[in-house]
């Protein structure tokens, strides 16, 4: 089951609710938090997980980069604005997993989670992330200037209850959807999506998505809309992709 959940004594739990308190309930206070970094203008990041993975914060020329050591490592970055910053995130493409589940013991689904964010021309850059989703986006408002994506184990981008302006996104070998969006309004100037083991965009939970433009190719379906989803696209190319649309 996709909400399942077994503890360090193998007890198991199956998670039974909506998203939305499944996603309120993410929890940043109550397990050890290996470390706590201060970015700026009220934002932090924390890493949940092994002491051997590295984090790089430059304020002055605002990058973070993280390097993951461990599969099972997490990141988060929560609060305040970002403006003009660039995150590179690093991460193993093999390794054993802890648990069977979507989720870690913090209910964190990606690799790298931006929580509770405002944002303005943000660059996010991730090589390899072995975790349900390279990059979750929970509670987001703002513009992303760039998104770079590659080698990662499920869905590449993930957003949720988000209203977000995408302006260029490059995503190779995804192992599910290369973009799962859900509960928001979404705009994206241009994709460039391949590889998508399942849907190259995939759209839901009564959100909106506007596309200028996106190819998509090596995929399994195009684009998809569910859940009385609207999905207007003015410029779209497919190639080697079995289903172009589905509703």
């Amino acid at each position: 089951l996709e909400g399942r959940y077994s503890d360090k004594s193998e007890n198991s739990y199956i998670f039974i609710g909506n998203k939305e308190e499944y996603l309120t309930g993410i929890n940043t206070q109550n397990h050890k938090e290996e470390r706590e970094l201060d970015i700026k203008h009220g934002t932090q990041l924390v890493v949940y997980g092994s002491s051997n993975s590295t984090v790089m914060v430059d304020k002055k020329e605002k990058r973070i980069e993280i390097s993951q050591s461990n599969v099972n490592d997490r990141f988060l970055i929560k609060g305040g604005k970002l403006k003009e910053w660039s995150i590179k995130f690093n991460g193993p493409t093999d390794g054993k997993i802890n648990n069977n589940q979507r989720f870690n013991n913090n209910l964190l689904t990606g690799c790298l989670t931006l929580l509770d964010l405002s944002l303005d021309n943000v660059s996010i850059d991730i090589d390899g992330a072995f975790c349900e989703d390279g990059v979750n986006l929970v509670r987001v408002r703002g513009d992303i200037n760039k998104v770079v994506v590659k080698n990662v184990l499920s869905d590449a981008i993930d957003a949720d209850f988000s209203s977000l302006n995408f302006n260029n996104i490059n995503i190779k070998d995804a192992g599910n959807d290369c973009i799962d969006l859900s509960s928001g309004d979404y705009n994206i100037n241009h994709a460039d999506l391949s590889d998508c083991k399942d849907k190259g965009i995939s759209v839901g939970e009564k959100s909106k998505l506007t596309i200028n433009s996106v190819k998509i190719s090596k995929s399994n379906i195009g684009l998809a809309a569910k859940d009385s989803s609207v999905i207007k696209v003015y410029d779209l190319t497919t190639n080697s992709t079995s289903t172009c649309l589905s509703a």
